[in-house]
């Protein structure tokens, strides 16, 4: 995707022309640990609602949280946010490891799998979900049958390590 303050600079580019690349490792790596923080909230919460898996409106995906919306029925209570944060954070610390792989004759089609979970993303994630920390969950009320489950945790470790030392 192109910034629209950008369009203007796409006529000057040319096929096999040299592209100069820069990433700001330190929002990637933040983007990356609230991406997979976001596949530990999500799984929790169909494991607990299996309907939601059907009725997730979008998600959201900060450097320091992340959503989900869904259709609900009605309202997430106090009880199941709770139950919600709990079930995450259990599966958070048995640190097991994140596997990725490509859908088999679907180009581009990735799964994200963890301990028998399977949530088709293409996106980018840890290894394992240690750096993640203590994963907190709320629950905000968007209208009538819309809910919001937010997370976020505030004791992540951010590794740049990944990105020292690579040609990118």
């Amino acid at each position: 995707m192109v910034h629209p303050d950008d369009l203007h600079l796409l006529d000057k580019i040319n096929e096999g022309m040299t592209a100069h690349v820069k990433i700001d490792i330190l929002r990637r790596a933040r983007l990356t640990l609230s991406h997979t923080a976001s596949h530990f909230l999500y799984a929790a919460a169909v494991s607990l609602r299996k309907e939601l898996k059907q009725w997730t409106l979008g998600c959201h995906i900060k450097e320091d949280s992340a959503r989900f919306d869904f259709l609900v029925e009605k309202p997430f209570s106090i009880e199941e946010v709770s139950e919600i944060e709990r079930r995450a954070n259990e599966l958070i610390v048995r640190n097991k490891i994140i596997e990725n792989y490509a859908v088999q004759g679907l180009e581009d089609a990735r799964m994200w799998v963890y301990q028998g979970i399977e949530i088709p993303c293409g996106g980018t994630h840890l290894d394992s979900p240690q750096a993640i920390g203590h994963l907190s969950v709320r629950r905000k009320r968007l209208g009538k049958c819309k809910e919001r489950l937010i997370c976020d945790f505030p004791g992540a470790v951010i590794d740049l390590s990944p990105y020292h030392g690579q040609a990118l």
